[in-house]
């Protein structure tokens, strides 16, 4: 019997010790948070200038795409993208957006564009409103950050004078839309 108790002592002693040994730590998945959007990306932004809809379709639709670089910081309330266009013949002027309604999903960070007026190159100054044209979830957003790719979306549109004549100048819709990944 004492054998039967010292063997019992010892088969336990050696199950905790096993069960103690080895990496049985483990690892916490990072926490997701809407700072995973502050960053420095590179991409495209189009231009869509609808002057097929300012003219009656007599013009077709332009659309320019151009190289740009976003740098995404926190503010207030949201983010400032600071978009630069790549230009090398001009000096670095980066265009200040603000977003805000920053939510966190299960999938990346969504935000909506604000009304927000700011002055172009060429002195005029550009009022630019988000159009909501994605989705995170089931609710409609003006910028979607996705996680799984790091890229970052945002749409927006303003309206802008066009000349279609030497005399005659026309309020033609604009689109622009940010499609942009994270370095």
């Amino acid at each position: 019997m004492k054998n039967f108790w010292k063997v019992g002592v010892l088969a336990l002693a050696m199950a905790f010790t096993f069960s103690a040994c080895g990496d049985d730590t483990e690892t916490p998945a990072p926490t997701n948070t809407t700072d995973e959007v502050v960053g420095t990306y590179s991409g495209t932004a189009t231009l869509l200038l609808k002057t097929g809809v300012a003219t009656g379709g007599m013009m077709p639709d332009q659309t320019n795409t151009d190289t740009v670089s976003v740098v995404v910081t926190k503010s207030t309330g949201g983010f400032t993208l600071s978009i630069d266009d790549n230009d090398p013949s001009t000096p670095a002027d980066p265009d200040l957006i603000n977003v805000n309604e920053v939510t966190l999903g299960s999938n990346g960070t969504s935000m909506q564009l604000p009304s927000q007026t700011f002055a172009q190159d060429s002195g005029v100054n550009l009022t630019i409103v988000g159009i909501k044209a994605y989705t995170n979830g089931t609710t409609p957003v003006a910028g979607l950050y996705t996680r799984a790719n790091k890229n970052l979306r945002l749409k927006g549109s303003s309206s802008i004078a066009f000349a279609i004549s030497d005399s005659t100048e026309i309020n033609v819709p604009l689109e622009v839309e940010f499609n942009v990944t994270k370095k």
